[in-house]
């Protein structure tokens, strides 16, 4: 049977020091991260996600030193991938990296590490479950996790992840729909990056094309516009941005009520448009 383990409650929208930071060139010291993500927190954002791949914890460590926030005030996720064969040592490495005594949230960053290793995920689930219990980290998850992995972690699992983050944005929709149902089922918590891809990367497609006029009707910022429809499905974001305007957009996202006529626009704008579920 399953231990129930939702873990503490998790604020978004996450400031997501991924793609966008990510460090291309592993000796050198980033200090465009560090000051992202002293602005983020500066203008609003609690919860900081990053992780051991990106390569730029050190730079999150020193934004977090900088400010000196009291640690109960922030929420500070990171994800395994390299280190999946020792997860307690890499633990290690990324909290000193971090300078921090725990992590409120650690999540198996994609299941394509443990099968490209011939690792059972069952193994690297088990060895976050005891470290759940040592006081390292306060919950647990995983990212980028399909329906079929999910069956074989849980097989084995005594404790469910508390979330499974995932590309979300409606240009997925289609092909997300069973693993979000899937979620559902086992109270996991969606979590979405590049939930503002399609204004990024393809600004004159229907989705984008569709959020710039809802935008005008709602009056807000065609970002606002996708992060509200994610949140519509349940979805909880995970974005970015270097610029202080728009990191206090973001943070609005939860003021913006959009219609059901206009959630399900968006969507089928999605549809016409779909691309595969990233899996990293």
């Amino acid at each position: 049977m399953l231990i129930a383990a939702l873990g503490p409650n998790i604020p978004f929208p996450a400031y997501g020091v991924g793609t966008a930071l990510y460090k291309k060139d592993n000796s050198k010291f980033q200090t465009e991260t560090v000051d992202s993500v002293k602005k983020a927190i500066e203008n609003g954002f609690t919860h900081i996600d990053c992780a051991e791949i990106y390569g730029n914890e050190e730079e999150v460590g020193a934004a977090l030193k900088d400010l000196k926030v009291p640690r109960e005030k922030l929420f500070i996720t990171s994800k395994v991938s390299r280190g999946i064969e020792d997860i307690p040592a890499a633990l290690s490495t990324s909290l000193k990296k971090l300078g921090l005594d725990y992590l409120d949230l650690y999540l198996l960053h994609a299941p394509r590490f443990f099968y490209e290793k011939k690792i059972p995920l069952s193994k690297g689930w088990e060895a976050m479950e005891t470290e759940l219990g040592q006081g390292r980290l306060h919950a647990i998850g995983v990212s980028n996790f399909y329906v079929e992995d999910l069956e074989k972690l849980m097989e084995t699992a005594k404790i469910p992840p508390r979330v499974n983050q995932i590309e979300f944005h409606p240009q997925v929709f289609t092909r997300s729909k069973s693993l979000l149902d899937y979620c559902r089922s086992k109270n996991i918590l969606v979590e979405g990056y590049s939930s503002l891809r399609p204004l990024t990367k393809e600004p004159e497609g229907p989705v984008s094309k569709l959020a710039k006029s809802l935008a005008e009707k709602y009056n807000v910022s065609d970002s606002l516009i996708l992060l509200a429809w994610s949140s519509s499905q349940g979805v909880a974001p995970v974005t970015t941005t270097s610029k202080v305007e728009r990191m206090k957009d973001y943070l609005t996202y939860k003021t913006v009520k959009l219609e059901q006529a206009d959630i399900d626009a968006l969507t089928e704008a999605g549809e016409e448009s779909s691309r595969p579920l990233l899996y990293l």
